[in-house]
């Protein structure tokens, strides 16, 4: 161990004692609340085992039974005698203050815990016992997440305090919140009216088979949350590398094709297109880990990390849950891959509630989508594990007509009587025609929230302009036409188109 002295606070350590003597709500609140290790100085430790076993003979606690209880105990003289004891008395505090005190000392000992703990890291390394130093620190870092926790576990709060607290939010939601949006901004308002914006604590899923454009539409969501809400956005992007994504938001945000991007075949009309992205995309705060299969606590040491930086942190997107890992060790070494899976949901929905930001987990459906009726995507379809559609407080999941039948059929170019596509893009024709006349390749995307916690559930369409990787809004007409055609009631969506 170190040669330093661990934090503690003799008074307070007192206050609590002398005041579990004097009051029968105060004893309550002590046992029940602390344990032996919570108290540093060794005499108040062997008086706080006295009352405990008083407490659990159902008797009375106070300076003479405590007393009494240490002789029984034989340490009457190890806690500083009779004469400590009524010290202790006199240190007594009101009822009102008693758990601003046990706090005190409860969050004293964590502090111990956690500079043991660095402690402990310390020596391992100066013992050379760090076979991988990936695994040292993610393991590690799980031991202090877990020792910091201890100091977060709350207690009960009461509905007086919880009814004040909701009004006040329903106030300041009332007099800033925008239309029906109460969140972070998805950019999109027909996705709006489902989810009121990406809320903070929430885990939201964005499922889809491959090459559907979950990444795209992930980017757009960023970028929307960056220019509409003007905070911080955090992107774990696992796969890709951050020049390939930056190429990505410049096509989406210089309506320049992606293909020359890639290529380099730009005009100068692009060129000066690209350079105003260029000087847009500089005033977001938008932030890229490119780190390839990260470890889950190497995410979550990184978001706490940005966010310690930048407080005002909106958005966490990680592409995609697939791709990362749990560390090994402590037991894990056997885990199943579904197993594995359910901690990494679990981890990043405790990420969402402790740092109360909205965290957005792209993840694949399984093959078996293609078996289903119409092909369109189940949550059954989840891929590796249920744990996701259990963490999740929203489910997505995207759908491409034309992709899906191109898959099933082998045709390069999928037809469009009789589907979904055709009444849309009937409603969408002369947008349509206007973006194939510039080059641009429209696919129609659905978007089916299968799973909102604290909302509705339903259907949206959005126009894929996949030479620009961007999501745009579609007709009014011809998103009633899709529910019509889906057989949804299309009652409450008349009249809304704000």
């Amino acid at each position: 161990m170190a040669n330093f002295d661990l934090p503690y606070n003799t008074e307070a350590e007192k206050s609590v004692l002398g005041s579990m003597m004097v009051s029968s709500a105060a004893a309550s609140m002590g046992t029940s609340s602390l344990i032996d290790e919570n108290f540093y100085d060794r005499k108040n430790r062997l008086i706080f085992q006295a009352m405990n076993e008083l407490h659990k003979r159902n008797k009375t606690i106070d300076a003479q039974t405590v007393a009494d209880e240490l002789i029984n105990l034989k340490t009457l003289e190890d806690a500083g005698g009779r004469e400590y004891i009524w010290e202790l008395v006199d240190s007594v505090i009101s009822e009102d203050e008693i758990d601003h005190y046990i706090n005190i000392v409860r969050d004293l000992t964590v502090f111990r815990k956690f500079l043991r703990k660095i402690d402990d890291i310390k020596t391992e390394y100066a013992e050379e016992k760090i076979p991988d130093i990936g695994e040292f620190i993610s393991g590690n870092l799980d031991s202090l997440q877990i020792i910091a926790n201890e100091r977060t576990v709350g207690g009960f709060k009461s509905v007086s305090t919880v009814v004040d607290q909701v009004r006040n939010q329903l106030s300041n939601e009332a007099n800033f919140s925008k239309g029906n949006v109460t969140g972070i901004n998805t950019g999109y308002s027909d996705l709006d009216k489902y989810t009121h914006g990406w809320q903070k604590g929430d885990l939201i899923i964005l499922a889809a088979r491959p090459s559907v454009g979950k990444t795209a539409f992930a980017l757009n969501l960023i970028l929307n949350a960056a220019k509409l809400d003007k905070k911080p956005v955090a992107f774990f992007s696992c796969e890709m590398a951050a020049d390939q994504i930056m190429k990505r938001i410049l096509s989406c945000e210089a309506m320049v094709n992606a293909d020359a991007i890639q290529t380099g075949r730009l005009s100068r009309k692009d060129f000066g297109n690209i350079d105003v992205a260029v000087q847009n995309i500089k005033q977001m705060k938008v932030y890229i880990d490119d780190t390839p299969s990260p470890y889950l606590g190497d995410v979550i040491a990184k978001a706490h990390k940005l966010k310690a930086t930048e407080p005002e942190l909106s958005l966490i997107v990680l592409d995609y849950i697939g791709l990362v890992k749990v560390e090994s060790g402590s037991g894990r070494n056997n885990m199943s891959r579904s197993e594995e899976v359910g901690r990494i949901s679990g981890g990043l929905k405790e990420l969402a509630r402790q740092l109360r930001v909205p965290v957005i987990a792209l993840s694949q459906l399984n093959r078996n989508v293609d078996d289903n009726p119409n092909m369109k995507p189940q949550m059954s379809n989840l891929r590796e594990s249920g744990a996701i559609e259990q963490d999740a407080d929203i489910c997505i999941l995207m759908y491409r007509a034309d992709y899906q039948k191109t898959k099933k059929k082998g045709d390069e170019k999928p037809p469009m009587e009789g589907s979904v596509q055709e009444a849309l893009l009937n409603d969408i024709e002369s947008k349509k025609a206007e973006m194939v006349k510039n080059g641009n390749e429209v696919s129609i995307t659905s978007f089916n929230i299968a799973k909102n916690r604290n909302g509705k559930i339903g259907e949206i369409q959005l126009m894929f302009e996949r030479n620009y990787c961007r999501f745009t809004m579609m007709d009014h007409n011809a998103q009633n036409e899709a529910r019509r055609s889906n057989g949804a009631d299309i009652s409450e969506f008349d009249g809304d188109d704000e």
